[in-house]
């Protein structure tokens, strides 16, 4: 840290000068290192003084955004919320025209003097249903188990895997 370059006599601050409860501040060469008077006379270092400025702006909290609320756990769980609702979009089984959202919302519990608040986060991603595939299927007991079949196993298939005869065309 600097040095006091000057005086209170250099500088005419005094109590005969009657600016004892001036501020008054005395720089050394190409703005260095001084010393200042405050209103309440105390005398200071200018360099400490700026020195110490800087260090609390090097330490002061950093203000709330969407990053960093939550302990940066927004932006986490809003990508992935994200990438459902593409997902639900690209699906092919889902219907193409319906629309889809992302929902993010806080909620803020204030403390009872008001000091701050307890902060909540959800983000909720409202996605279409898959459509309603309709089908059949055909019951059969065999040997007393019940089974589900996608095809009438009664009827007999008209081209079977084991008919290879040609087909004769008419004239």
């Amino acid at each position: 840290m600097s040095a006091v370059l000057g005086t209170a006599a250099e500088s005419g601050a005094s109590a005969e000068t009657g600016l004892a409860g001036a501020a008054v501040e005395y720089l050394g060469p190409l703005g260095g290192a001084g010393w200042s008077i405050g209103g309440d006379g105390v005398m200071m270092n200018v360099a400490m003084n700026r020195e110490h400025d800087v260090a609390m702006e090097q330490h002061e909290p950093e203000s709330i955004t969407i990053m960093n609320i939550c302990n940066g756990g927004v932006p986490e769980v809003f990508e992935r919320e994200l990438r459902e609702v593409l997902a639900n979009i690209a699906d092919p089984n889902t219907a193409a025209e319906k629309i889809r959202g992302l929902t993010l919302k806080f909620v803020f519990v204030p403390h009872e003097d008001r000091s701050g608040a307890h902060v909540a986060f959800s983000c909720k991603a409202t996605l279409q249903p898959v459509k309603i595939a309709k089908s059949q299927v055909f019951l059969s007991r065999h040997t007393g188990a019940l089974k589900a079949y996608a095809a009438d196993h009664r009827q007999v298939a008209m081209f079977g895997p084991n008919d290879a005869s040609p087909v004769k065309v008419v004239k």
